[in-house]
C-alpha cells in the first residue's frame, strides 16, 4: 500500500526544514517562485517557528513511502478559511502528479476548515505548473486573469466531487493517505 504523509511544517523538526530549504533553494524550484533569492537557513527556521502563531497559514511537507516529494501550502485570504491562495512544488521530477496529490491536500482543508475556494497566481514562465491548465482544463479550475509575470486562477470545489476525485485517485494507487501521522479518512476510504 503506497503511503502519502502530510506533516504540518509545525511539527518538522530542524533538519527536515533544513533539508525541504535546501529543495526549495534549489534552481528547479526557486526559479517558478516569487523570490527567486536563496533563503538564508535562519530566515527559513525563524519563519518556520512562526508558523505555530500564524492561524491563516498551513505547510504541508509531503513524503510518499518515507521519500520526499514536495511541499503544499495555503493562506487565508479574508478571515476565515473559505478561500485560499495556494501553492505546491514537488522536489524534482516525481513519479506522481503533484497536482493530484494536492487534491489530497485540498479535500483534507475543505474537511477541517470549510475551505470553498483557491486562487493561485503562477508565473507566466512556469511551464510545469501552466501546461496542465491548457492541456488538462478541470471544470472547477479556471483562469481570471493575466498580465505581463503572472496567470491567475480560481478554484470553487464542490466537495463530492472533490472527494470522488481524491478516492478515485487513492484507489488507482493503492494508496493511503496520512495528516500528521493520522490517516485521513474521508468517507469513501472503501479501498478494497
Amino acid at each position: 500500500m503506497l503511503r502519502i504523509r502530510f506533516t504540518d511544517f509545525i511539527y518538522l523538526e530542524q533538519p527536515d526544514l533544513l533539508y525541504i530549504l535546501a529543495q526549495r533553494n534549489s534552481d528547479y524550484v526557486r526559479c517558478a517562485m516569487d523570490n527567486e533569492q536563496l533563503i538564508a537557513p535562519e530566515v527559513h527556521l525563524r519563519f518556520c517557528a512562526h508558523l505555530k502563531e500564524r492561524s491563516d497559514l498551513k505547510y504541508f511537507y509531503i513524503t510518499v513511502d518515507d521519500q520526499p516529494f514536495g511541499v503544499s501550502d495555503f493562506k487565508a485570504t479574508g478571515n476565515d478559511w473559505s478561500e485560499a491562495e495556494g501553492g505546491n512544488y514537488t522536489f524534482g521530477d516525481q513519479v506522481l502528479s503533484m497536482e493530484k496529490v494536492n487534491a489530497i491536500a485540498i479535500l483534507w482543508m475543505c474537511e477541517h476548515f470549510k475551505l470553498q475556494r483557491m486562487c493561485a497566481r503562477i508565473k507566466n514562465d512556469n511551464k510545469r505548473a501552466l501546461l496542465p491548465l491548457y492541456l488538462k482544463p478541470h471544470p472547477s479550475l479556471r483562469i481570471v486573469g493575466k498580465d505581463e509575470r503572472y496567470t491567475y486562477t480560481q478554484n470553487s470545489f464542490e466537495l463530492e466531487s472533490l472527494r470522488a476525485y481524491v478516492h478515485a485517485f487513492l484507489h488507482a494507487h493503492q494508496a493511503q493517505a496520512y495528516f500528521n501521522g493520522e490517516l485521513f479518512i474521508d468517507g469513501t476510504q472503501d479501498l478494497n
